[in-house]
């Protein structure tokens, strides 16, 4: 009978297959037979095999999955995820890399490496959609394990906060719901996300005809759950009322909130513009913009507000204003629809259409214009900084809806509505985490260009059939992917 034996040589352990004997004397002995491969520096065989038999018979994506697999591992969501961890990583680097349907997810299955995520094959719909069942039941519990990762590597001194929907051309799903402004039933996705990369802390869905404003109270019970020390909440006009301003310093949260320009707040901000010159100029991460500090009194107490007027962004709306309304004067002579906020710009005069340019004029007085109140105690310069640093916040929404394809949203059961967005939400925290970690090396590259830079990168599993022996090997990075692979921790 064979076995497998090992003979140590400076050059490293090799392993051959031989085969036991008596010699004429009766002692035992060992006949080789052949030499099986070599064992590398963790232990693992690399078969013998010649180049001449050798064939590709398997090649999948490598390097993308595995730069999300090590994020994962540093999140430890793995462990968070529990026994579902492969089906639920599968799907998050699915839509991560090339969104699918649940009907489709095999062809992800045939094209990336799934030995890097541990996922057993074959697999069925059905083991996808315990899966799904699973997580929905467990988010909140994922989220704050989550948050204690993140805990360790963010500041999280300035947290944004911001909601946006997500609408369905179905009727059939139970929490949508017709929100303003649109026929279509939508939901809400509530989003609190730290301030320097965009990581996301946690989530909450809200039917989608309740106001923006409404939600605060339920996520100003989250962001207490998450965060316990001295905290900044930014957040924009939407969500700013007196109530939730009053509510979140109550809570021990300190306020950088952007007011809407209506009644007293409009007329003052329009009168205080008009000082605005040279000497309010602040700097902001591309451009100049004029921000002047006045206090006055709002909802019986006396509050610092600061005017800020941009003009780079004033000009930048009214140029966009006068396109989309003489785009839309001719599609209403030709007969055609135009959006709803754009019929109030086009008025009937003698039996015609023309633009009404007292309406133009009176929105223009407000373009660029914001008024932003804060309790906080900073300069204002740094006060107009964090606030316009919010489209952080608003890039992450752009991101869960387009480069992670949240929309459409092709399922019906509330629980698998919920699994869908935290799978985009996971796929998110991914996408942010290694923002992170690639400005921490100094690579100016985003997590999206970064993983079609991997995409070069293959497994290929090689087989000699006449040695009945197979082994996988990656091809060889570049430089550049190889800085990539550094920034990511993949070297080691």
């Amino acid at each position: 009978m064979s076995f497998l034996k090992k003979i140590k040589k400076k050059s490293g352990t090799y392993v051959c297959e031989v085969e036991g004997y008596r010699d004429e004397q009766g002692r035992v002995k060992h006949r080789y037979i052949r030499a099986v491969g070599k064992l590398d520096e963790k232990g693992n065989l690399i078969p013998r095999m010649k180049v001449e038999d050798v064939q590709a018979t398997r090649v999948n994506l490598h390097g993308p999955v595995h730069a999300l697999s090590r994020i994962t591992e540093q999140l430890g969501l793995e462990d968070l995820l529990e026994k579902y961890a492969p089906e639920v990583m599968t799907l998050v680097y699915s839509h991560i890399l090339r969104p699918e349907s649940l009907n489709n997810i095999k062809r992800t299955i045939e094209w990336i490496d799934t030995n890097e995520i541990g996922l057993k094959l074959p697999v069925s719909r059905k083991r996808f959609e315990n899966a799904m069942d699973y997580l929905t039941k467990h988010i909140q519990r994922i989220e704050r394990g989550l948050y204690s990762t993140i805990e360790e590597q963010c500041s999280l001194e300035t947290l944004f906060y911001d909601i946006t929907e997500i609408y369905f051309y179905g009727l059939s799903v139970q929490m949508a719901e017709r929100g303003y402004g649109t026929s279509l039933p939508q939901v809400g996705i509530g989003l609190a996300c730290e301030s320097d990369y965009g990581i996301p802390l946690f989530h909450h869905l809200f039917d989608g005809n309740v106001f923006d404003a409404r939600t605060f109270p339920v996520i100003l019970g989250r962001l207490r759950e998450f965060k316990k020390g001295p905290c900044t909440l930014v957040f924009d006009r939407g969500i700013a009322s007196k109530k939730t301003i009053t509510d979140a310093m109550r809570s021990g949260f300190s306020v950088i909130a952007c007011l809407a320009l209506r009644g007293t707040i409009k007329q003052m901000a329009l009168e205080e513009s008009r000082t605005l010159d040279a000497e309010h100029i602040v700097k902001l991460s591309s451009v100049f913009i004029h921000a002047r500090e006045i206090e006055t009194e709002w909802g019986g107490e006396r509050v610092r507000m600061i005017i800020c007027l941009n003009k780079p962004l004033q000009l930048e709306i009214q140029q966009n204003r006068y396109y989309e309304i003489t785009e839309a004067l001719e599609k209403m002579k030709r007969g055609t629809k135009i959006k709803e906020g754009l019929k109030k710009y086009i008025t009937e005069k003698d039996g015609e259409l023309e633009i009404d340019y007292d309406v133009v004029r009176d929105h223009e007085k407000t373009d660029g214009l914001y008024v932003v109140l804060t309790t906080t105690e900073y300069p204002v310069g740094e006060v107009v900084q964090k606030y316009f640093e919010r489209d952080l916040i608003e890039k992450s929404f752009r991101s869960l809806k387009d480069a992670l394809a949240i929309r459409p949203v092709r399922h019906w059961l509330t629980r698998r509505i919920k699994a869908h967005i935290f799978i985009c939400y996971l796929a998110y925290l991914h996408l942010s985490w290694m923002k992170m970690l690639l400005k921490t090396h100094d690579i100016n590259m985003s997590p999206v260009k970064t993983l079609q830079k991997l995409e070069t990168i293959y497994s290929v599993l090689l087989t000699d059939e006449k040695a009945n022996a197979s082994i996988t090997k990656t091809v060889l990075l570049t430089k550049a992917q190889e800085k990539i692979y550094e920034a990511l921790d993949l070297l080691s």
